[in-house]
């Protein structure tokens, strides 16, 4: 809710790491309310360093886990987003490619409801139909590339 009222970190974000700070250090401290004794502030400085010690560890800790997240294998698959997108997969980084196929004819691999697998010349793409839905191994035609998406038909 903050971020949409008060859209800049400024003020309330710098006054919101403070207070948890201080929350967290004078939690920490084994006092009846704010009753400190006027000369002794160790226990005061042990607990904010114990805080700040903790912060700087979990800042640290959190940079090298995201570092090291990418080449974490799990049943011999990578967790985290893959480095390579082959166009063997189906990945396009051309639009052109896409609007020379306005007029094509292929199948439909999967069934569109509406979106969906369609094979033009051995090539994989994503398609929605157009009107309603349409088989797997029904015949279609590409009328129209719209939204980073083929439009299809039966054809």
């Amino acid at each position: 809710m903050e971020i949409f009222v008060i859209p800049g970190f400024g003020v309330a974000g710098v006054s919101g790491i403070i207070l948890i700070i201080s929350g967290l250090t004078l939690a920490m401290v084994g006092n009846t309310g704010l009753s400190m004794p006027d000369s002794d502030y160790s226990p005061m400085a042990r607990s904010f360093a114990m805080v700040s010690i903790s912060i700087l560890l979990a800042l640290v800790g959190s940079f090298y886990l995201s570092s090291k997240i990418v080449r974490v294998k799990v049943a011999g698959s990578t967790i985290g987003l893959s480095e390579e997108l082959r166009s063997s997969d189906g990945y396009s980084a051309s639009e052109m490619s896409y609007k020379d196929l306005i007029g094509k004819t292929g199948v439909a691999l999967t069934i569109l409801r509406p979106a969906g697998k369609i094979e033009i010349d051995n090539e994989q793409y994503d398609a929605t139909a157009q009107i309603g839905y349409i088989e797997k191994g029904e015949q279609i035609k590409v009328v129209a590339y719209e939204n980073m998406q083929l439009i299809v038909r039966k054809g």
